[in-house]
C-alpha cells in the first residue's frame, strides 16, 4: 500500500504518474492526496483520488515566483490540520518513507 501526499503542480504530480501506475501494476493500493484539477491523471494511473479540502488547485501553474511563495505558504496553512488528521488515519501502523521528519516525531504517531 502507498500513500502520495504532493504539491499541486503538474511538475511535482506528472512525474509521479509512471511510478503510481507501476505501484498499482504490481499490485499496490495507491492513494494520492492532491487537488481536483489533478483528480483525473491519478485515476488514469490507477490510484485512489484523496482530495485536499476547497478542491480546487491554489497554486498558479506555471508558478509566478512571489504568488507562488504567498500562495503556498496559505495554504500550507490552511491544509495542514485536515490533511495531518487524514495521514494520520490512513498511515496508522504503516511504516513512513521519505518523512521530512524524524520517526519518533508525534506528526508521525
Amino acid at each position: 500500500m502507498s500513500t502520495i501526499l504532493n504539491i499541486g503542480m503538474h511538475s511535482y504530480v506528472n512525474p509521479t504518474l509512471p511510478i503510481v501506475a507501476e505501484l498499482v501494476r504490481r499490485g499496490h493500493l495507491v492513494t494520492y492526496h492532491t487537488f481536483s484539477a489533478f483528480a483525473a491523471q491519478i485515476e488514469a494511473a490507477g490510484a485512489k483520488v484523496h482530495l485536499y479540502p476547497g478542491g480546487a488547485m491554489p497554486l498558479p501553474d506555471p508558478p509566478i515566483p512571489h504568488a507562488l511563495l504567498e500562495e503556498l505558504a496559505r495554504t500550507t496553512l490552511g491544509l495542514r490540520l485536515s490533511v495531518l488528521s487524514d495521514l494520520r488515519g490512513a498511515l496508522t501502523g504503516r511504516p513512513v518513507d521519505g518523512a521530512r521528519w524524524p520517526r519518533e516525531s508525534s506528526m508521525c504517531q
